[in-house]
């Protein structure tokens, strides 16, 4: 075997050493990176144009900076602790007290795996969709617990609390993952 040298612990160290000192390298390259674009985004932040009229709420939402997960993390804690609170206030346990944890654990789970950038448009997407289901089971249970206040029929108000919350919230994180999402398909329509 012509041109083959036998592997010798010298050979073999030099070997280990001179991938080492490319791993250090590739990591050295890759916290560079992630340096400049973390003063990318705090610099693209700061020029956002606060004030110039040509800020838009989706500009600060992007998908570039996971904010739009972080914000279904915040909103569906938010559902929780709506629930939490709403346990904590009264004694008497209503199947209504819990609507709002029912859709906050769901959207806080989206928000999770919508970190993970290769999964991120998904999450998002089914994290929208359990808002939109909020939004219309809270508006529906709320328009039918109008239809029996007007009949005369006894309603709870704080079960009705409670499922406002819920949808006022649902309906917020509706309209800015919309927003987000209109204004993300923007950007990769434009050119360059």
């Amino acid at each position: 075997m012509r041109g083959t040298r036998p592997l010798t612990r010298e050979r073999l160290t030099k070997s280990t050493v001179r991938k080492s000192r490319a791993t250090r390298n590739l990591r050295s390259i890759a916290r560079s990176q992630h340096r400049r674009l973390s003063f990318g985004v705090l610099r693209t932040e700061w020029n956002l144009g606060f004030g110039t009229g040509q800020w838009s709420p989706a500009d600060y939402f992007g998908a570039e900076w996971r904010l739009m997960s972080r914000i279904a993390i915040v909103f569906g804690l938010l559902l929780c602790i709506v629930t939490m609170m709403a346990l904590m206030l009264t004694m008497q346990k209503m199947p209504s007290q819990f609507c709002p944890m029912m859709f906050g654990i769901p959207m806080l789970f989206c928000g999770v795996v919508g970190l993970n950038p290769h999964r991120r448009k998904h999450a998002m997407h089914t994290a929208a969709a359990i808002a939109l289901l909020g939004t219309l089971t809270g508006g529906s249970s709320v328009l039918f617990a109008m239809f029996r206040a007007l009949r005369g029929i006894e309603v709870n108000s704080f079960a009705m609390e409670v499922v406002i919350a819920m949808t006022v919230l649902c309906t917020i994180f509706l309209v800015v993952s919309l927003i987000s999402f209109v204004q993300t398909r923007r950007r990769r329509l434009t050119p360059g």
